[in-house]
């Protein structure tokens, strides 16, 4: 057992006995050790510092292994300078504003404006010495088509000549960048039956300008009219080569 009353300084020699003392030392060491243990504590201090840190720290080289995932927030200013090579795709989108100047130069078309455009569309027929529509489309061993494209072309430059509006200008115009067109050639029966003549159904298209000043629909029956009117005069014939 021991003392009832302990002494208020330890011995110089601690004891040997197998039973701690039950009440510690009333006096505990004021300063800790000079030097840290070797091995961190089990447990660590449960507050933070109050303060954080404001500069991070600055590493001479930078990671060999850059971040797998981007920043949640894109950076508030962005860089000055461009990047030095273009994109290698383009943008499939051109800008949704116009140019705010126009262009210098203006556009030159060869072709006629579109405005007032009229595609005539007219159907006759002829007689052939054993040649049939598709002979004549494929221009196998005739020049059908292209003697009939010549004499309609013919009849219709006379005939926008002619056709003139009050004010002394033609009513439609003509452009070899539209040419008169044969867009099919059907057999017939003739009437009555020949021997040695084929009978063939001519499609012909024709397209002109008419100006912006008249009626579509008038200025298409003048030249249809004057078109049928060439082959019961004999204009169009005359105008075969």
């Amino acid at each position: 057992l021991p003392s009832s009353s302990p002494t208020l300084r330890p011995s110089g020699s601690p004891s040997l006995s197998a039973q701690p003392t039950l009440v510690p030392s009333t006096q505990p060491t004021a300063a800790p050790t000079n030097t840290p243990s070797d091995a961190p504590s089990s447990s660590p201090s449960l507050a933070p510092t109050s303060s954080p840190t404001f500069v991070p720290s600055a590493s001479a080289q930078p990671s060999s292994d850059p971040t797998v995932y981007p920043t949640a927030a894109p950076s508030g200013r962005p860089s000055v300078a461009p990047s030095q090579l273009p994109s290698s795709s383009p943008t499939l989108k051109p800008s949704v504003v116009p140019s705010v100047e126009p262009s210098v130069m203006p556009t030159v078309s060869a072709a006629p404006t579109m405005f007032g455009r009229a595609e005539i569309e007219f159907s006759y027929d002829i007689q052939t010495n054993r040649v049939d529509g598709a002979s004549i489309l494929s221009g196998d061993g005739n020049t059908i088509t292209s003697d009939l494209i010549t004499a309609t072309t013919t009849v219709l430059l006379n005939l926008l000549d002619s056709a003139e509006n009050k004010s002394g200008q033609n009513l439609a115009n003509f452009s070899e960048d539209f040419p008169v067109v044969i867009d099919s050639a059907f057999d017939i029966m003739c009437r009555p039956p020949q021997p040695g003549v084929n009978c063939v159904l001519i499609r012909s298209v024709v397209t002109v300008f008419i100006d912006r000043d008249e009626t579509p629909d008038i200025v298409e029956e003048i030249i249809l009219d004057g078109l049928f009117q060439s082959f019961s005069d004999g204009s169009f014939a005359d105008a075969l080569p």
